[in-house]
């Protein structure tokens, strides 16, 4: 009765071809030559979407794990950097929401990359049954998610990346005084904003928060008051986790209300870790510490 997807990195790939694909100075057959090729801040290589080769790599590669493994369909990793030949870097990776971001002569779309999504949901509207598709997309692009016979990109969903941070910016006020007003004119603006064509998988935090640095949105609420007076006998209640795990209820409640056509859980709550994540490497002294969900 579970629907299970499969995430697809289609955006880039690894930059090691020992384990990856054949490159050379000019890309190879896969990638785009010269810097353009190049990711600077993941250390990846980019596809050349343009390339017919490419092109049937990367859709042989859709079905083939529908295939094998029967997946009901994909999350496509980072989208903009499909979409757009700025990649989505430093300033570039603003959004406004005004159509000559996405469309003018300076908006520098991928047009290659644009057709390649295209490309891949209609394939995914063809297999039987049909494959879900969810982008992970944070630009706003206008008909992502509307049909490609109705000249969209064809996605059934796209991922409001906005929404965690949304909530980190707003719930920062639960540092102050456990009487802070929180302005709910302004959430409910910003969580019912979208494109009439498209649905929203929405969350409230995601996985980036709880990496070494940031903090996972209860943690960001309780703090270390959670170590002590989680506890239901709890006494006397601490008026900060009392606070901080109604605030949370009522995110994830104004979330999917006002911004959901499917919602997606934080892995680190279900479990009981809203602490960060820290792989062991030479900067912990390779620590497993904090590399595993704790009891």
């Amino acid at each position: 009765g579970l629907l299970v997807l499969v995430e697809l990195v289609h955006a880039h790939a690894s930059s090691n071809d020992r384990e990856g694909l054949i490159q050379d100075a000019q890309g190879g057959p896969y990638f785009l030559p010269g810097a353009a090729g190049h990711h600077p801040v993941w250390g990846t290589r980019i596809f050349d979407y343009s390339r017919t080769e490419v092109l049937r790599f990367l859709l042989a590669n859709i079905l083939w794990w529908v295939r094998a493994y029967r997946f009901d369909g994909f999350r496509l990793d980072a989208a903009s950097t499909v979409l757009y030949k700025h990649r989505s870097l430093g300033e570039r990776g603003s959004f406004s929401g005004a159509y000559h971001e996405y469309f003018s002569a300076d908006a520098e779309l991928d047009e290659a990359g644009y057709t390649y999504l295209k490309l891949a949901n209609h394939l995914g509207a063809e297999c039987r049954p049909p494959l879900v598709t969810v982008a992970e997309e944070h630009s706003g692009m206008p008909g992502l998610c509307a049909p490609v016979a109705e000249l969209g990109v064809g996605f059934d969903f796209r991922q409001a990346m906005g929404i965690p941070s949304l909530w980190a910016h707003v719930l920062s006020l639960a540092e102050a005084p456990l009487d802070a007003s929180l302005p709910v004119d302004y959430i409910a603006a910003e969580l019912s904003t979208s494109r009439a064509e498209e649905r929203r998988l929405a969350y409230c935090e995601c996985h980036d928060q709880s990496l070494v640095g940031d903090q996972a949105l209860a943690f960001r609420l309780m703090g270390s008051a959670m170590y002590h007076y989680m506890e239901r006998a709890c006494t006397p209640p601490n008026a900060y986790v009392e606070r901080g795990v109604a605030l949370h209820k009522m995110a994830r409640l104004a979330t999917y209300g006002a911004s959901a056509d499917a919602y997606l859980n934080f892995i680190g709550n279900e479990f009981g870790h809203p602490e960060w994540i820290d792989m062991p490497c030479d900067a912990n002294g390779n620590s497993l510490r904090f590399a595993r969900r704790r009891r």
